[in-house]
């Protein structure tokens, strides 16, 4: 790799990010022997955690003790420079920032606001000979996977938690291809992935050598995160907006853990899509991100919509009381260790 290069990974989100920092970060001290660095966040003063994201909103918020910061950061990045041949940061958030006011269904104003943050970002990594690497799965998975995520951590209110409403609110993020001109327009060379592939090989090893990185040691942690089924998403969506978090935490292990079981078993395959009319004007809107040569555009799977009734709605809430009284014991050890719900339980 070229003196000075960064590899700048952006996502997209509900792509195995997660994993691959979980990875990188578990294999800093292989990594530098190999003159690879994924670096810490604490010289630039921030809590440690695997993933860079507080860089990528540091630029995006730019107040005065963010460039504080990111100046302190970038001098010992440029420090690092003495022997590290390549530099990794991973931040999915890049893919959304925007610095400007935006509303989804503007898309060329979106895609400006989001231009206008990758050039300060740009401006950040001046000096470094950058390469983004992002992957891409099927628009249509990736609706619904990113809908699942956006209910279990509670960012929806109103009628956002409708699925339609949603895919309207998220519409920028299907657009690929004007993902991929606006890094490369600001950033430099783009390297796109196939997240299918690489899952199927095993996304941790695909990145390790796309970084150039050899013999790293396996992933402590096989898989980082489970999505609930269809009906206990409805379920945790559905839920009213003043719950605690312990409450909610404890809520979305159950639907986790018996999410194909009890109340929220299905008789046969089922779709958050609400219908095949919204299925189609989606794919037909983001026709364009399915030009890349390893997208398929797919079709009307015609499997019935998952449904979600107040009687449902009882069942599961008597369902929940029930499980949370069996498990009071682990729930409380969980939450004494300061466990997420995608963490194991305490042994």
């Amino acid at each position: 790799m070229a003196e000075r290069e960064l590899l700048l990974h952006v996502g997209t989100h509900k792509t195995g990010t997660t994993a691959i920092q979980a990875h990188m970060s578990q294999c800093r001290v292989e990594l530098a022997a190999q003159g690879i660095l994924y670096p810490s966040l604490r010289p630039g003063l921030w809590n440690e955690r695997e993933a860079h994201h507080k860089v990528a909103q540091a630029v995006l918020r730019s107040s005065l003790i963010d460039r504080i910061r990111l100046r302190r950061y970038r001098r010992w990045l440029d420090q690092a420079q003495t022997w590290a041949r390549v530099t990794v940061l991973s931040a999915e958030p890049i893919y959304r920032h925007t610095v400007g006011e935006v509303t989804a269904d503007d898309m060329p104003g979106w895609f400006t606001a989001h231009r206008n943050y990758l050039r300060r970002l740009a401006a950040w990594l001046a000096g470094f000979n950058v390469r983004s690497v992002i992957y891409f799965r099927q628009p249509e998975d990736l609706a619904i996977s990113m809908y699942k995520e956006h209910v279990v951590r509670r960012l929806l209110a109103g009628d956002k938690r409708h699925f339609a409403s949603f895919i309207a609110m998220t519409a920028p993020y299907y657009e690929y291809s004007r993902h991929v001109d606006a890094l490369r327009d600001t950033l430099g060379d783009v390297l796109v992935r196939d997240y299918a592939a690489a899952n199927r090989l095993g996304l941790q090893a695909d990145f390790a050598a796309l970084v150039g990185a050899a013999n790293l040691p396996l992933p402590a942690r096989a898989a980082v995160r489970t999505s609930p089924g269809n009906r206990a998403t409805l379920w945790l969506a559905a839920q009213p907006a003043g719950r605690s978090r312990r409450d909610h935490v404890r809520r979305i292990l159950f639907a986790l853990r018996v999410s194909s079981d009890g109340p929220f078993a299905e008789a046969g395959p089922t779709t958050l899509w609400p219908d095949r009319a919204t299925f189609e004007r989606f794919v037909e809107r983001h026709r364009a991100a399915w030009d890349l040569p390893f997208l398929s555009l797919p079709a009307w799977c015609d499997v019935p919509a998952a449904t979600w009734t107040a009687d449902d709605h009882a069942a599961a809430e008597a369902a929940f009381r029930d499980w949370q009284a069996r498990h009071l014991d682990l729930l409380q050890r969980r939450e004494a260790s300061q466990l997420t719900f995608y963490d194991p339980d305490p042994a």
